[in-house]
């Protein structure tokens, strides 16, 4: 008896056709600790692998004022304080946004970029001990401490520092992987001739997020091995 594997995958460019399913994970954070309320604090990582960021938020245990978020990529290791750098990408700003809703995005990652977040809600810093080590897609990554000298809810970052110890600033990262594999375990047996419907059901989901591409393997005897539903018959 044969079993079918379907391999979702992520579309990491808007306004494309094709549709992609994925589940949107909020990287793990270390437990509020203390505010901080003056200039802007975050963290930086190194991505362990590729992945997407699809979603922000700053949490609201130092403060519930509008959120100010910043995602950078930097050209290399950010300098230990006193020395700073200029040298990065500015991939999402986010200034003086209400309210406690994750801010949707959609940032490609690659493996090995270098990659900074920096956040507040108005200018309180959520602080907690670095560094932390997290995880994206079950590979360990740490976040150390990240910083420049002035409120982001005025300015974006420059001249940006980190240091070996101290406090990050917590920002939630919520991201999805470029490919999520599920199983159909359960056997259905067919007569000769005879076919049965191999579907995905994402509506009313809060963990697909459209859009979708399909790939079912193997794709011997299906009636397509691209879209949502499926038929494999035996002959």
């Amino acid at each position: 008896m044969r079993k079918y594997l379907l391999k979702l995958f992520v579309i990491s460019l808007l306004g494309l056709v094709n549709y992609s399913v994925y589940s949107q994970t909020l990287m793990p954070l270390p437990p509020h600790g203390s505010t901080y309320t003056g200039n802007t604090r975050g963290y930086w990582f190194t991505a362990p692998t590729n992945f997407i960021i699809t979603g922000l938020r700053v949490p609201t245990d130092a403060s519930t004022n509008s959120q100010n978020i910043q995602v950078i990529n930097l050209d290399s290791v950010p300098p230990f304080y006193t020395a700073v750098t200029n040298n990065f990408t500015s991939l999402v700003l986010f200034q003086n946004v209400t309210g406690t809703a994750i801010l949707p995005v959609n940032i490609p990652v690659n493996t090995g970029d270098i990659i900074g977040i920096f956040g507040d809600r108005g200018t309180a810093n959520s602080y907690a001990t670095s560094p932390y080590v997290s995880s994206i897609g079950g590979i360990p990554v740490t976040l150390s401490r990240l910083g420049f000298q002035d409120e982001l809810s005025i300015i974006p970052a420059y001249d940006v520092w980190q240091t070996p110890t101290g406090s990050i600033s917590r920002v939630e990262m919520y991201y999805v992987l470029n490919t999520l594999n599920l199983s159909i375990t359960n056997d259905t047996s067919i007569c000769t001739g005879d076919s049965v419907l191999l579907s995905v059901d994402t509506l009313g989901s809060t963990t697909f997020i459209p859009p979708y591409s399909y790939s079912w393997t193997p794709s011997t005897a299906l009636s397509c091995d691209t879209f949502q539903s499926t038929f494999p018959q035996r002959s």
